[in-house]
This record gives C-alpha cells, structure tokens and sequence, in this order.
C-alpha cells in the first residue's frame, strides 16, 4: 500500500548573527540553548505591540538565554520588522532559512501521516520526498473529487525520488492555502498536500507607522492597538485629502479585522496610504501598503 505524499522539511538555520555577551553572564555561565527559527517566530510575536526602546529591551533580554543571541543591532532590525509575517522576518536576521521547516527546527523531520499541510509563502523552498508511486496535480479546493487546476506539476514518480520546487509552485500568496493531490491514488488524510502562507499584518495605533508590503489578492490582517477608524488618502500627510469612505469604523485597541477584497493591498509599483481620522501623525496611527514594481 502506498504512503501518503511526504515532505522533507530541511531545517537549515543560517545564523548571520554573530553571538554576543551579555552584561553580568561569566563565560563558564553562557547559555546553551539555540535560537532556532520557530523559537525566532515566537520572539517576534512577543515583540508585537511594544515601543522601539521596550520592544529592544525585551528582544535582548528573551534572546539572551541563546548562545545565538540577537544582538543591539540585530534586536533594532527585528523590532522593525513586527508588522511582517513573522517567519519573514527572522528569515531577513538569518534565523529562518528559505527552506521550509517542520517540527521543533532543530533536527531534520519527515510527517508521517497525511495530509501534509504546512506554510510556505512566495520565495520558499520546498523539497519533497515521494513515499509511493505518484504525481502531484493541484486542485481547486482540498478534495480528491475536486476539479483540477492546470496540468499536473510533476510526471509521475516512484518512492524515493526527490525535488525541489524554487519557483513557488508549491508555495501560497498570503491569507491564501493552496491544495494538491496524487492523481491515481488520493485520499481523505493521504497522498494529499495542503499549503497555506498567513496573511500579512499590520499594527495600526499609536506609536505605529505600519510600512507593509501586500499586492492584488494578498489577505491583510490589521491589529487595532488604539481607538481608531481606518480611513485611505489620496497621500502619506495626514491632510491629504480623503478617499471614499472609511473602510472601518471605530475599533478599540485589541481589535482585529481581515481584509480579503483588497481593501489594503497595492497595485505592482502602487503605494496607498492610510491614517486614523481622529489621531493622525506624521509616524503613528497610519499604514502605508505598497507592491513592488513587475520586473521587465
């Protein structure tokens, strides 16, 4: 009998940062742990919310506990980086590399049962390792009676045969999952994969200019952290003048709302510009959403 579909998750830290001591550890006291890519993640979103000085301050701290440690200059980039998606971020200070990763990050994994779902969003990397003879067809919705998407993304293979895909084929647009299947043989919890990318976010209150990056069909999901509405201008200063009517109502902070029609995304080369009508700054209360520009 065949196996499900299975995914080796390569876990390949690069840690560009360099290590550093900290104030008051002796070296026979250094810590032994490692910072791994999934422990990164869970620093970043302990990071969210916080001031520039507090949000360093704590980054130092939780990461001093890591031979690996996030230093001054490394803490600064992170805390400027918690609107992204956290794997995003720790992939730019080199903890999170561009392959996908599976488990607790710090051994080499294989899912054994499937479905194989994981997270991959466009740029990662994902090296799968066939289990069973089969090919992989992408479908409409995560259904083996599902109709199918375009041709098959591979011939058929048997177990043991190894590919990467660089190209996000196998990778998803954020806020957005994406299924595949084996075309001879599928089933409810085999031969089947299922990836998703989580939806950007944005912090939206005092004392945030939330720059993201989010294009045409990305999810965006926006973080009240004040009491405010949501209202687009034609330009960044807060007297610009205003587009159509709010896109949200008053919140207060803690509050979160999804965006899925596009209301917060960008055209390629597009910058929109969104404020608080009632408490607007210069740098706070105000997201910036931009695409980049299609390469020619």
């Amino acid at each position: 009998m065949n196996m499900a579909i299975r995914f080796l998750f390569t876990a390949v830290i690069a840690c560009a940062v360099a290590h550093t001591l900290v104030a008051g550890i002796e070296d026979g006291d250094l810590p032994q742990k490692t910072m791994t890519c999934p422990k990164c993640k869970k620093l970043v979103s302990a990071l969210g919310g916080l001031k520039a000085e507090n949000c360093k301050k704590k980054c130092r701290k939780i990461s001093a506990q890591f031979v690996n440690s996030c230093n001054n200059s490394c803490c600064a980039k992170l805390c400027n980086l918690t609107h992204v998606p956290d794997k995003q971020a720790c992939k730019k200070i080199g903890y999170c590399s561009d392959l996908i990763e599976f488990g607790d990050g710090e051994k080499t994994g294989v899912q054994e049962v499937g479905p194989s779902r994981f997270e991959a969003c466009a740029g990662n990397h994902v090296k799968v390792v066939w289990q069973g003879t089969h090919n992989i067809q992408e479908t409409v919705e995560g259904k083996c009676a599902s109709d199918t998407i375009g041709a098959p993304l591979t011939e058929v293979h048997n177990a043991g045969y190894e590919k990467t895909f660089k190209n996000d084929e196998l990778s998803a647009a954020p806020g957005h999952a994406r299924y595949f299947q084996s075309s001879s043989e599928c089933g409810e919890n085999a031969n089947r994969i299922e990836v998703s990318c989580p939806p950007v976010v944005a912090h939206f209150g005092t004392p945030f200019l939330s720059r993201i990056e989010a294009c045409r069909g990305d999810v965006v999901t926006v973080v009240w952290r004040g009491t405010h509405n949501l209202q687009e201008t034609l330009k960044r200063a807060c007297d610009s003048k205003e587009i159509g009517a709010p896109i949200s109502k008053y919140h207060n902070a803690g509050h979160e709302e999804t965006f899925r029609e596009d209301e917060l995304s960008a055209a390629p080369g597009e910058t929109r510009y969104f404020k608080s009508a009632r408490k607007c700054g210069d740098r706070a209360n105000r997201i910036e959403v931009s695409c980049p520009a299609l390469e020619e």
